[in-house]
């Protein structure tokens, strides 16, 4: 149910960094049918981390962009914590309670109206984070550690 709502708030607001974490979501979903336990956990983090690589090199970011990035971080962690619980047998209500949250905060940060100037707004500190990840990109470059 909540993906077909992420999938109905991308309709209505379509951008590229929404399509990323809705697409990615539902693509774990449907991998992630055939794995076991502790490599759903394992796939889960992979598509995090694919996620929040992916709006890093993005040229444009929008505050939307670094709070669905701000999500997938989350989401890493949480994913984490759920093998932890995993493992010591502990029943995944929390985990699942937690996911339930993070996707219904998705549909609520995909569902916001842009607030101008490439969504950067007057907001400081997202500009400050563009431009850290901006400089750490550029030095990488320098480097020859990205294409």
């Amino acid at each position: 149910m909540i993906y077909a709502a992420l999938i109905m708030a991308l309709v209505i607001r379509p951008r590229l960094d929404a399509f990323t974490f809705v697409f990615v979501s539902v693509m774990h979903l449907v991998v992630s049918e055939r794995f076991s336990d502790p490599y759903y956990y394992l796939s889960a983090a992979l598509f995090d981390l694919f996620v929040i690589s992916f709006f890093a090199s993005m040229d444009m970011v929008t505050a939307k962009t670094l709070q669905l990035q701000t999500l997938s971080v989350i989401s890493l962690i949480v994913n984490f914590i759920g093998w932890i619980m995993w493992t010591m047998y502990i029943d995944p209500m929390i985990y699942n309670a937690t996911f339930s949250a993070l996707y219904l905060t998705a549909l609520i940060i995909i569902l916001q109206k842009d607030d101008g100037a490439n969504g950067i707004g007057n907001n400081r500190l997202y500009a400050r984070i563009h431009r850290f990840i901006s400089a750490w990109d550029m030095v990488a470059r320098q480097y020859g550690k990205t294409p």
